[in-house]
């Protein structure tokens, strides 16, 4: 995915590097040393995706690098659906907020 940016991050979660992918869908980091690290890609109208397919840094798998690493950005809708109750009966006036693992 032409314009995706893959970014390295040090176990403190410090960044240490990013690259953002070509036409034809790649990426490169240079300067990186070998290490461990956590790994996330963006894209404009993508959710954040941490390595491998975790939804937050805390989730996200630590990497050995160097090694090749290969993200799937995907879009999607969900649907939630629930009930609010107080006492065992519905709870009028109750809302339900979203945010995302980025408190967005």
């Amino acid at each position: 995915m032409a314009g995706a940016c893959v970014t390295l991050f040090d176990l403190d979660l410090k960044e240490t590097g990013s690259g953002c992918a070509g036409a034809d869908g790649r990426y490169e980091i240079a300067g990186v040393v070998p290490g461990k690290y956590k790994a996330r890609a963006t894209a404009t109208g993508y959710p954040e995706l941490w390595a491998y397919n975790k939804g937050s840094a805390l989730a996200a798998e630590v990497l050995d690098v160097p090694h090749g690493l290969d993200f799937a950005l995907r879009q999607g809708t969900a649907t939630v659906r629930g009930q609010i109750t107080a006492e065992g009966k519905p709870a009028a006036g109750a809302s339900v907020s979203l945010t995302d693992q980025n408190q967005r």
